[in-house]
């Protein structure tokens, strides 16, 4: 798979506010997304949810960007990126081992 540069992992857990709408941001380590799509996908409460995703350029960085909806409830999501070679079809999902988490927190307001 092009798409993979090296095995390296790490687990990561990002933290948003409650009601923001700026895109969050992945970076898969060992990963060039050149000539790959991605799909976000979180998961709580047995709900899985397909975020609008997008590969940052330049691609060869990993980087995965992906809308916030305004409708998550303040929690701990378990969250994975498929990433798929174009010319393949191959499937590789970041994190390998065990899930990345988006933690949704209140905000002030």
């Amino acid at each position: 798979m092009d798409c993979l540069v090296s095995t390296a992992e790490q687990a990561d857990t990002l933290v948003v506010k409650q009601h923001d709408t700026h895109d969050a941001r992945w970076r898969i380590p060992g990963f060039n997304l050149t000539g790959c799509t991605v799909r976000v996908m979180i998961k709580r409460d047995d709900v899985v949810t397909v975020l609008d995703s997008t590969i940052v350029e330049p691609a060869t960085a990993g980087i995965v960007e992906h809308d916030l909806p305004t409708d998550l409830r303040i929690g701990s999501y378990l969250l994975e990126i498929e990433v798929t070679e174009t010319a393949s079809q191959e499937i590789t999902t970041a994190p390998s081992g065990g899930y990345a988490t988006l933690e949704v927190v209140a905000d002030l307001g």
